[in-house]
């Protein structure tokens, strides 16, 4: 039989998307490995009939690089749990590795994420627009950090900077040092106080913050078991009241005016006294409340360990 003119061979698709498969696998090993991790990416494949071969792919002790390129690896591939994506941005607050080859790094990344985000918000950081403030494309960024969430997290760090200095003096005077310090970097960085708290400190400079707190607890006399869960507490009502003074509109004499509309001596005594006291209007300043709660806290624990 003659051969037909005209008419294109068209190939097997189902030979070329395992081909190609492979190929995205072999880069993302190639630019996991430039970040220095060098062990074994060769697992099983079930996927586009690869099924029993091996070929180059992410394993889970991989950084976070390896996951998240998106590759679909089937049956065979383990998902990112929330287990994986916490240990990764571990390692990235931790062994994060500047590239001399490239004038683009982790730590400019970062420092553009924060001056964005202290300018517009955390609604306005996204990978694209960090990565046209910086010039690059997104792609370029995630050769460095492998997502929002891992960039998030280096941008919390980052703008908390070191905790302060200790001064010498009692522990009392030691904690609200860090109190006054803590509430000044939510002020400065209010869009901090937008991410939500997923679990215990875990970065270098968070874990700094955190050890400058628990030093004076300790030196209290409170006993061990006591010191995390009084140390959660007393950042947490710091964190809680900071994020309150930047949303909080003052209603002044409104808000009095308003409950005097509502409020009953037989059904609420105790805020009709208040009013009466003038001790309801609202001037917008809740720093008084975190100082008076916090000695209180303080009074509490020296009676407590005396």
């Amino acid at each position: 039989m003659g051969r037909t003119v005209g008419v294109r061979h068209r190939p097997d698709q189902s030979r070329i998307r395992p081909v190609a498969l492979f190929r995205q696998q072999h880069r993302t090993v190639l630019q996991c490995q430039r970040l220095g991790h060098h062990g074994d990416h060769r697992q099983p494949l079930r996927v586009l009939g690869l099924r029993g071969r091996h070929r180059a792919a992410p394993t889970p002790q991989c950084p976070p690089l390896c996951w998240a390129t998106g590759i679909d690896l089937g049956e065979s591939a383990v998902e990112v749990s929330a287990d994986k994506s916490a240990a990764a941005t571990f390692r990235l607050l931790w062994e994060t590795k500047e590239s001399a080859r490239s004038s683009l790094s982790v730590g400019g990344i970062v420092e553009a994420a924060i001056a964005l985000a202290d300018a517009e918000g955390l609604g306005a950081v996204s990978m694209q627009r960090v990565a046209g403030e910086l010039g690059y494309t997104a792609m370029a960024l995630y050769r460095h950090v492998p997502g929002k969430d891992q960039l998030v997290a280096l941008m919390v760090d980052r703008a908390q900077g070191s905790p302060p200095a200790e001064s010498g003096k009692d522990w009392r005077t030691e904690i609200l040092n860090w109190a006054d310090a803590a509430w000044d970097f939510y002020l400065a960085h209010p869009w901090m106080l937008r991410v939500a708290t997923t679990g215990a400190p875990t970065g270098p400079n968070e874990l700094a913050w955190f050890e400058a707190l628990l030093r004076p607890l300790a030196q209290s006399g409170l006993a061990a078991e006591n010191l995390v869960a009084t140390a959660m507490f007393i950042s947490s009502a710091v964190r809680d009241l900071a994020r309150i003074a930047t949303e909080i509109v003052p209603s002044g004499s409104d808000y009095a005016n308003l409950l005097a509309q509502v409020i009953q001596p037989d059904q609420f005594p105790t805020l009709a006294s208040l009013m009466t006291a003038g001790a309801v209007e609202d001037d917008g300043d809740v720093r008084p409340a975190l100082d008076f709660g916090l000695n209180l806290v303080l009074d509490g624990l020296k009676t407590h360990t005396s």
